[in-house]
């Protein structure tokens, strides 16, 4: 027991310095001082709070503990949650070094100094450099500040010395910044600063030379794919760099690799965030080979552009329309192609019992991680089927296991060449079997090394129990719906919208079953994020009369309003749910036990086009999509069918969220975008509109097809030169740019149907849509393999329709792509700027919705709790405790506020610390009202809340946190005080459909059944 408690502590964040790239070249060319930074208060101590990144818990984590234990000359701890480590520092690149750095609100400090405030004289600070002088510091003013902030200046510094960059005003007697100009000769908000050192020189340098913290040096280390995306790397303490490399290389030579970006992302696999360790003994591992499945296909085919674009208008020809202007780097065609699917790329079966044994019985899949190997390991009757087919000797099994492995029933965990990333880089020639081998030897080499760390595992996540999942955009955009498709598929929406408007108990309903499905009260479970939710809900399971009251109303307004927002986004709840990818499972046994198994000479269980889900009807046809979805190519329709195999040896878990499915012959891989199965999810439902959409145009759509080969025209090296290189290119990521892009391309294609315009007329807009579908795929994979496509320039030609549709309409868009897409701020939409596609029609609908609450009678607060508040003197001994809570909780709001207004603009790790401060406030505003009220200071603060909102008739942040932590201080005594309902209460529970009651007792939501049920104890 003491052993998971442990585990489950080291599972937790662990807070790090996080350090731009331009703070620490300064630092290590400091002229006032010892180069470095320091990270110690006066006292000499780390400064707790100068560690403002997290370092999830990982196997790379588990490995440095034990690492940076044998180094006692290193400062800091690297223990639990809470506390913090000096041996990683995370570093970004997001700013270039310039002659004078902003060092607080009003200072800039000359580069190479550390000036502070009190070095100031009348707002400068003048040093010497080479015999003369010169400017170190300057306090500048800003436009806007009150009255006494700046004091005036007494002698005003020589005009020289001020240079370029700084200006003396003489009316107002201040210092202020000199702004750059834009085009027209305008200041802009950024000052005039030199450019000293651009930001990929910054890196560079880094990269070379390191730097100093408290006298400890730094190298540069890893960057996981989410950082590396971010352009963030890590850099770890000298004296743990060698240790930890030669633990992460595994046996391989990093300097031998010629294959930097894969390798970088590989050895980075270990910094994934895991929730718990499993032991998976090393003679449990079976490798099998991986198969191909090669047919012909008729494809969009996308490849790198080659050709003279003069010698491409010669050619005539549908498939030759689509692309003919090529893209910068990439061309479309329609024509058969050869596809090839690797058809369990990325996936693993893994025995029940491995699931049983570490607490995931009711899992149907796990996520692992290792050094060089990542792998969804699906929950597999791996010994039923080894009995059950009378596989008793090692010799019977098709793959490489251990040489200490000697009994069938040890195997455990079978993996294919795909999930193992170390054979990646095995030589040409070399033994598939031996390296393996190498690779076990080498990851159990230390006994607590040989445990896999558990990424994810399948959960259910769906509205309404899981019965349901949320539409996106992209899906929406690529299905020709007309206004009168979407009345219908908005239809359950806004009903229930509406429902929630009027009456509590659908309003509880969405709390309870639609969003969460929260028990009781529980004090240990509620958070600063969710308070305002579980107090509505918490409440209303005890009485309807709080309906009456301004807080409820404000809650109940503020709901609406967001289901609005997501249904204008296109996050329209339909019946279906995510489902984990699982290719080929009943074949992937076979191949197991079967040495000469070959995937396309026997026909699959599965065939094209089909599916298998616990969660639909055998025979059901279904709609599927991938994220990211891009175009009418990426739509798969597919056929559910029951198959006993797959129930007798697969477990899907409790979520049923695993869906199986087949790329032998069909290609599934490319439809989907690219997938493969290390968890990869796909969107089904059966919601007719949307299927029938689908099934319209689905044979007049070619799927788009990556045909560009990986490869980069550069060879990277381990040089800082090429690390620096490679990382600025992952950095530089478009994804998002991609995605919107192809949606407006989308866009215009279905407008230019709406009216009119043939699939041939639009041949050669489908052919640019279907490069960005490719290009979205070759982006995604930078982390790890480089494409000899400039991302940059295919977009840049791939925007001329946006820009010609922009300058068609006075340089605006239209106001439903504006709003999904949320990052259009430079470009104003215009009503008179149109596109009739499905977005626009669901943006228009929604908007123009005219539900309304009802008006009712306003209720006290004080009235809806049975409080003993006799000689509450509201100006004696309670009315000070009333106001100190008051006090107390108003500044915390005011942090709060500050510190998520803050948030939106910071990076993850900088969100999660602002989080985690707002949870400590949020405890701190309960733990004063448990000190200070008793029922008459309760009585006096909910009179104070009346009293404040009958004259605002709203409630703020401020009156929404003083209510809840009123409730739920001193485990909820207020709660406890409510009053009984003064009306009878009825909850919404779902019917069973094989006993229904009569008609007019059944309430439909969404058309599902459900009844109005007695107030549950």
């Amino acid at each position: 027991m003491m052993r998971n408690t442990q585990q489950d502590a080291e599972r937790r964040p662990i807070r790090i310095l996080s350090v731009d790239g331009s703070d620490l070249y300064r630092a290590m060319h400091r002229v006032d001082g010892p180069p470095g930074l320091t990270v110690k208060d006066k006292k000499g101590k780390l400064d707790t709070s100068r560690f403002r990144g997290f370092l999830d818990a990982s196997i790379d984590t588990d490995r440095m503990r034990r690492v940076y234990a044998a180094h006692q000359e290193l400062p800091g701890r690297f223990k639990v949650c809470k506390e913090y480590t000096t041996a990683v520092v995370s570093v970004s690149f997001d700013y270039a070094v310039k002659a004078y750095y902003n060092r607080g609100k009003r200072l800039y400090v000359r580069h190479g100094y550390s000036v502070t405030y009190e070095d100031l004289t009348d707002h400068v600070c003048v040093g010497q450099e080479n015999g003369r002088d010169v400017l170190l510091a300057i306090e500048v003013a800003e436009k806007g500040d009150a009255a006494g902030v700046y004091t005036p200046v007494k002698r005003p510094a020589d005009a020289a010395l001020l240079g370029n960059f700084f200006a003396y005003d003489a009316d107002a007697k201040q210092y202020r910044t000199v702004r750059k100009k834009d085009a027209a000769g305008r200041d802009t908000a950024e000052v005039g600063l030199s450019l000293l050192k651009k930001k990929k020189a910054v890196r560079r340098w880094l990269y070379e030379h390191g730097f100093d913290i408290d006298g400890v040096h730094y190298v540069r280390y890893k960057r996981s794919a989410g950082s590396s995306r971010e352009g963030h790397c890590l850099f770890i303490a000298e004296p743990l760099y060698d240790d930890m490399m030669q633990w992460s290389a595994c046996g391989l030579d990093p300097a031998a690799i010629r294959d930097q970006a894969s390798w970088q992302a590989y050895i980075s696999l270990t910094l994934s965030s895991i929730e718990k360790r499993i032991d998976i003994p090393k003679t449990s591992v079976l490798l099998i080979r991986d198969q191909v499945s090669r047919f012909r296909d008729n494809v969009v085919r996308v490849t790198e552009s080659k050709e003279d674009p003069a010698a491409r208008e010669e050619r005539t020809g549908i498939e030759d329309i689509i692309g003919t202007e090529g893209a910068a780097g990439l061309d479309a065609r329609e024509e058969h192609a050869v596809i090839e699917n690797v058809i369990w790329d990325g996936e693993a079966l893994l025995d029940r019992s491995v699931f049983d044994k570490n607490g995931y019985a009711d899992k149907g899949m796990m996520l692992l991680r290792n050094r060089f190997f990542k792998t969804c390991a699906f929950n597999t009757n791996l010994q039923q089927w080894f009995a059950d087919h009378h596989i008793t000797d090692l010799e019977q099994l098709n793959g490489y296991h251990a040489a200490e492995t000697t009994r069938v029933k040890d195997i455990k965990l079978v993996i294919t060449e795909s999930s193992l990333k170390y054979l990646k880089f095995k030589p040409d020639g070399a033994d598939t079997g031996d390296w393996f081998r190498r690779w076990l030897d080498n990851v159990f080499a230390d006994g607590e090394d040989a445990a896999f760390g558990v990424v994810k595992t399948d959960k259910p996540g769906g509205p309404m129990n899981n019965r349901m999942v949320r539409t996106n955009y992209q899906l929406l955009n690529t299905l020709q719906l007309t206004e009168q498709d979407v009345a219908r598929v908005l239809a359950g929406s806004l009903d229930f919208l509406h429902k929630i408007q009027r009456d509590p108990m659908y309003l509880r309903y969405y709390g309870n079953l639609f969003v969460s499905d929260s028990p009781e009260v529980d004090a240990d479970s509620l958070t600063a994020d969710n308070y305002r939710q579980k107090l509505i809900s918490d409440i209303m399971r005890r009485t309807d009369d709080f309906e009456g009251t301004v807080f409820y109303r404000s809650y109940r307004a503020e709901l609406c309003q967001s289901i609005k927002e997501r249904l204008k986004h296109g996050r329209i709840p339909v019946d279906g749910g995510y489902h984990t990818l699982f290719g080929n499972g009943p074949e992937f046994l076979r191949a197991v036990i079967d040495k000469n198994y070959v995937a396309d000479a026997q026909p699959p269980v599965l065939a094209d086009g089909e599916i298998f889900t616990r969660r639909f009807a055998d025979g059901q046809t279904l709609l599927c999509v991938r994220s990211p979805h891009i175009t009418m190519g990426n739509l798969f329709v597919a056929k559910n069918k029951y198959v006993p195999e797959i129930e007798k040896y697969f477990n899907p878990g409790a979520a049923g969220a695993i869906v199986c499915v087949n790329a032998v012959g069909s290609n599934l891989q490319q439809r989907l975008n690219g997938c493969d199965y290390d968890s990869d999810a796909m969107l089904i439902t059966d919601e007719p509109t949307l299927l029938k959409a689908a099934l319209a145009g689905y044979d007049r759509f070619p799927v788009p097809f990556c045909a560009v080969l990986p490869g980069s025209k550069k060879t990277y090296t381990t040089s800082p030169e090429d690390l620096t290189e490679l990382d600025v290119q992952i950095a530089e990521n478009r994804i998002g740019e991609i995605v919107n892009l192809s949606q407006f391309l989308n866009s215009l294609y279905w407008d230019a149907v709406f009216h009119g315009a043939t699939r041939e007329e639009l041949a050669p807009k489908y052919g640019d849509i279907c490069k960005l579908a490719v290009l979205s795929g070759m982006e995604i994979d930078k982390a790890k393999r480089l494409y000899p496509v400039s991302s940059d320039n295919v977009v840049r030609v791939l925007r001329r329709d946006k820009d010609d549709y922009k300058k068609a309409h006075d340089g605006k868009i239209p106001p439903f792509f504006a709003y999904m897409t949320e990052t259009e701020a430079e470009d104003a939409a215009s009503p008179a700027a149109t596109l009739d596609t499905a977005m626009s029609f669901i943006y228009d609908a929604v908007r123009h919705d005219r539900g309304r609450s009802p008006r009712s009678k306003t209720v006290d607060y004080v009235s809806l709790f049975d409080l003993d508040h006799a000689k509450g003197d509201p100006t004696g001994v309670y009315g000070k405790r009333r106001d100190a809570v008051l006090d107390f909780v108003s500044e915390a709001q005011k942090k709060i506020r500050r510190l998520n207004f803050a948030a939106n603009t910071q990076d993850r790790a900088e969100k999660a610390l602002a989080a985690e401060q707002v949870a400590e406030l949020f405890e701190a505003c309960l733990r004063v009202v448990a000190e200070k009220a008793d029922d008459r200071v309760y009585y006096l603060l909910l009179r104070e809340l009346d009293k404040r909102e009958e004259s605002k008739k709203s409630v703020t942040q401020f009156h929404s946190l003083l209510f809840a932590v009123m409730c739920y201080a001193n485990d909820g005594y207020l709660m406890k005080k409510l009053r009984p309902p003064t009306r009878e209460m009825y909850d919404l529970i779902p019917a069973d459909e094989s006993a229904l009651p009569p008609p007019d007792e059944v309430v439909y939501l969404f058309g599902h059944p459900h009844v109005r049920g007695r107030r549950r104890a």
